[in-house]
């Protein structure tokens, strides 16, 4: 599970991901990306490469489920989806 605020960055988002899953911190290698849930099962999940596209990873979490995978050199490890969308979604609560 990973927590992000409204103010977290792409070296955020993989600094926790490496630490979460025992990933070599050395690294550079490490890729997000999201697939939504309505998007067609043929299209390329979207790649997470910059704090403009956590912003609008968090934005999207407010309204639609999404899965979240981070992959590294050593293989494929799935964050769950429905866990991460409501502790982003708890984060944005007005």
């Amino acid at each position: 599970m990973l927590f992000l605020s409204e103010g977290s960055t792409h070296a955020d988002l993989v600094a926790m991901a490496q630490e979460d899953y025992n990933l070599d911190m050395n690294t550079e290698s490490v890729e997000l990306t999201y697939s939504l849930h309505q998007m067609a099962p043929d299209l390329p999940p979207i790649h997470v490469t910059s704090d403009r596209k956590v912003r609008n990873l968090l934005e999207i979490t407010k309204t639609h489920e999404v899965r979240l995978a981070v992959d590294d050199l050593h293989g494929s490890l799935l964050v769950n989806a429905e866990t991460y969308m409501e502790t982003v979604s708890n984060c944005y609560m007005l």
